[in-house]
Formats: C-alpha cells, sequence, structure tokens
C-alpha cells in the first residue's frame, strides 16, 4: 500500500534526509537557479510545500517527494506548480496528482503547471495534462 501525504513545514527537517536524494536531480536541472538549501529553507518557511508518497504501514520508506509553491500571476490567477519531483516506482505514486489538485482547488488555483523534461509530456497526458509552452533559455 502507498500512502501520499502532504509534510508541515515544521517536520521538513525531519522528512528532508530521506526527500534529499528524491529532489536533488529535479534542482540540479535548475541550472543553478535553485539549491538544495535553497529549497529547503523554502519548504521550512512555507513558500513551497514538500509531499512525498511512502510504502507500507506508517511513514518510514519514502517512495518519492515532490514540491510545489502557488504562483500569482499579474491578473491575480493562481496556479499550482509542480517544481521538483523524483522518486523510485513510479507506478506505485503516479497517482498522487489529484491529492495535489485538490489541495491547490482549496488554496483557490484555477489550474496546475509542472516544470520538468519532455518525458512528463507522455506520462501526465493521461491526467490531462497539456504541453502548453517551451521554455528556452540562453546563459550570458
Amino acid at each position: 500500500m502507498t500512502t501520499f501525504t502532504g509534510i508541515p513545514k515544521e517536520l521538513i527537517d525531519d522528512y528532508w534526509p530521506q526527500a534529499e536524494p528524491f529532489l536533488w536531480r529535479a534542482i540540479l536541472l535548475t541550472g543553478g537557479d535553485e539549491t538544495l538549501l535553497s529549497v529547503k529553507n523554502d519548504l521550512r518557511n512555507g513558500e513551497r510545500g514538500l509531499w512525498a508518497a511512502f510504502s507500507g504501514p506508517g511513514m518510514e520508506t519514502m517512495l518519492m517527494a515532490v514540491t510545489t509553491r502557488i504562483v500569482t500571476f499579474g491578473s491575480g490567477r493562481q496556479k499550482c506548480e509542480i517544481a521538483h519531483l523524483g522518486g523510485d516506482d513510479m507506478q506505485k505514486w503516479l497517482g498522487f496528482l489529484p491529492v495535489i489538485e485538490a489541495y491547490a482547488k482549496a488554496q483557490g488555483c484555477v489550474g496546475m503547471r509542472l516544470i520538468g523534461r519532455r518525458g512528463w509530456v507522455r506520462v501526465l497526458a493521461q491526467y490531462s495534462y497539456e504541453d502548453s509552452a517551451v521554455l528556452l533559455e540562453k546563459a550570458l
């Protein structure tokens, strides 16, 4: 059995040792825009949320970790952004999206978005996520 839950900001330090190995690769993909420490600090102060999937009874074995944040646009509209995600055995935890979506809706968000590698387009199509933009960058 897999349990998916949000981690309260007061418990970030307790769960960080398990979450960090799952999140570090996604954070590296930001190209230096973010660091493990900056993400951890954002989680501690509530600017981001940490979610995790656990196998078996209790919350001993973490299978995946994901960070989210609520983004408010100039129009006032809000979307929940999945910014960093990593884990093992995806088939056991991929069903986490409805939990985060329900949370986002309760927070007043009008949509979800995920910034990630192209492989997520195929994986998340079954959950009605669409490839809506391309992010282009250039180092100076």
